[in-house]
């Protein structure tokens, strides 16, 4: 088995701390500030706190940690619901450049916090589901069915142990 990392660039970074600052401020200044102890908080204060407690959480358990290739797939390793893509389904492998990627709509997924997860499409490859952390590593995963974006640190490396296995 062997592990391939998957690490955040540096807008996914940059979003991950923005949106984890507001997580917690937003919730924050519901104890802070308030001259009069009797004072309730506003409900749409408390209403949004509570969905991006609800997302960051949500977000933060099934972000992508790291990728591994062992005997009977490729396995996309998340604290909640790994995914394992079975050699035996993959159809094809590549890597992709960004220009691969151009106009890429995310039609039901995250641009950016934790990574980039999802549902995605453009007019090249069709609908996709990304499992990936970066946009300078893209690798595609054709299956019958579906079409994978990953986007392992080490693009190549991880393309031509795919290829070994199919």
């Amino acid at each position: 088995m062997k592990k391939y990392s998957a690490s955040l660039d540096t807008f996914a970074i940059v979003i991950t701390l923005f949106v984890s600052l507001i997580s917690i401020a937003l919730p924050g200044s519901l104890f802070i500030g308030h001259d009069d102890p009797q004072a309730k908080p506003d409900v749409t204060v408390i209403i949004m706190s509570v969905i991006l407690v609800v997302l960051f959480v949500s977000l933060f358990i099934y972000r992508v940690l790291y990728y591994t290739i062992d005997e009977q797939g490729i396995r996309i390793a998340r604290m909640a619901s790994p995914v394992l893509i079975p050699f035996s389904e993959i159809r094809a492998i590549a890597a992709l450049s960004k220009d691969d990627m151009r106009y890429t709509m995310r039609t039901m997924g995250n641009g950016g916090f934790w990574g980039y997860t999802g549902k995605f499409t453009n007019e090249k490859i069709g609908a996709m589901t990304w499992f990936a952390t970066r946009r300078d590593s893209y690798v595609l995963i054709r299956t019958a069915d579906k079409n994978y974006i990953l986007s392992p640190d080490e693009q190549e490396a991880f393309v031509e142990h795919v290829r070994t296995k199919l």
